[in-house]
């Protein structure tokens, strides 16, 4: 696998050009964004969360370096914290294909056996063929 050095910026603005932000795009295969807020579900809630801080540090105008540093010190990412050091246990079948297809859009890091392993384990959550 090649690995590509990215800051930070590039690599936010990779997924954000995937499609990789929110639920409804990042689970194609499950109900509805409806549905999974009827059932709250804390792997669900943390991913969403993740999510939107992403969002909003890769729209946060930034001058230099400094400025950057000042942006993430007072918007500190809880949410991807727990994600990535103590990830909440899913709750439900959505909670846990959201955490597969987590960890799949993160191609950069995930070789490509993994990606198989868990495609074919996404399959038999979602009742089909991904």
């Amino acid at each position: 696998m090649t690995m590509v050095a990215l800051t930070r910026r590039t690599a936010l603005a990779t997924l954000v050009g995937t499609g990789a932000f929110g639920i409804g795009a990042t689970l194609p295969h499950c109900a509805s964004v409806a549905a999974l807020a009827a059932e709250a579900d804390p792997m669900v809630e943390a991913i969403t969360e993740h999510r939107a801080w992403l969002k909003a540090y890769g729209a946060a105008p930034f001058d230099g370096r400094s400025e950057e540093e000042m942006w993430l010190e007072a918007n500190p990412d809880d949410a991807g914290e727990r994600l990535h050091q103590m990830p909440p246990m899913p709750t439900t079948k959505a909670g846990a294909v959201a955490a597969i297809r987590f960890v799949m859009e993160d191609r950069d890091y995930i070789q490509a056996s993994h990606a198989r392993i868990l495609k074919q384990a996404l399959a038999y959550l979602e009742g089909g063929a991904v």
